[in-house]
């Protein structure tokens, strides 16, 4: 993303600038026309504005994580316009949303399969993995012998309706309980969108009886007083039996990755994070 960002602040002549900080401030809204972030930014952006902070921002454009709805919506009733994005290092763009809904990137083929797992085909599918640790998986096009193009995954979790995309995590952080397959990221994207909740983190722990079971982490947002046994109740409505955490944990923070993406860890991991402090 940050290489993405200067390309696009070379091609167009715009001046790149980046905060001070790992956290933005009110500082950092004033002056630039466009941001790049991701939806932790956005909701950081948010905050400052009804806080009073001046911002100059026009649009800002929204990659490594799903874009809450209700998040968009409120920025883009602030007047900035809101454009996000899905993709991988491995296959580069492939699908966006300007407010309809994630598309097909121009040029780009989507396709769902029967496991759920998306797939996609173009000329931006990398041409090979320096290094261990990718997930991509490649399968030759099936009708055109001589195309260069293949299709390409890198095991996304998704739907795929009227040619609208909704991407439901990575299959490999499915949890297993009782018989049912739990995905992180839908229980996240639900409990993200209660008030007060900065965000969430969803892992599997080990259960005698389940096999596994659900366990959240909560993050707050600033000056937000949170209560466990409200949480829960509001998230009950919105959650599947399987969905429903069998625990869920307050903490004062939750690890991002360079981009701002909640770090994905271990239940061993996660439960340091009570004893942690920002």
């Amino acid at each position: 993303m940050a290489l993405y960002a200067a390309a696009h602040a070379q091609e167009t002549g715009l001046r790149f600038v980046v905060p001070q900080t790992h956290r933005l401030r009110a500082e950092d809204l004033d002056g630039p026309d466009f941001m790049h972030g991701t939806p932790w930014h956005l909701r950081e952006v948010l905050g400052l504005i009804q806080n009073g902070a001046r911002c100059t921002l026009r649009a800002i454009l929204i990659g490594g994580d799903r874009l809450d709805n209700q998040v968009a919506m409120h920025a883009r009733q602030l007047g900035l316009q809101v454009v996000s994005y899905a993709g991988a290092a491995e296959l580069s763009f492939i699908a966006v949303d300007a407010g309809t809904g994630l598309r097909a990137f121009p040029g780009v083929e989507l396709s769902v399969d029967d496991d759920g797992t998306l797939w996609a085909r173009s000329a931006q599918l990398c041409s090979a993995i320096v290094g261990n640790g990718s997930s991509l998986r490649t399968a030759p096009a099936v009708e055109a012998q001589t195309s260069t193009e293949v299709w390409g995954t890198v095991g996304d979790r998704a739907t795929l309706s009227n040619g609208v995309l909704t991407l439901h995590g990575r299959a490999d952080d499915a949890i297993l309980t009782a018989g049912a397959t739990v995905l992180p990221h839908d229980v996240e994207t639900i409990l993200n969108g209660l008030p007060g909740v900065k965000a969430s983190l969803v892992v599997a722990a080990p259960d005698q009886v389940l096999g596994q079971r659900v366990v959240a982490f909560i993050e707050s947002e600033l000056g937000a007083q949170l209560d466990r046994r409200t949480l829960l109740r509001r998230a009950r409505a919105q959650l599947t039996p399987a969905q429903y955490p069998r625990s869920l944990r307050l903490v004062t923070f939750l690890p991002r990755t360079g981009p701002g993406k909640v770090r994905r860890l271990s239940y061993a991991d996660a439960q340091q994070l009570m004893d942690q402090a920002p």
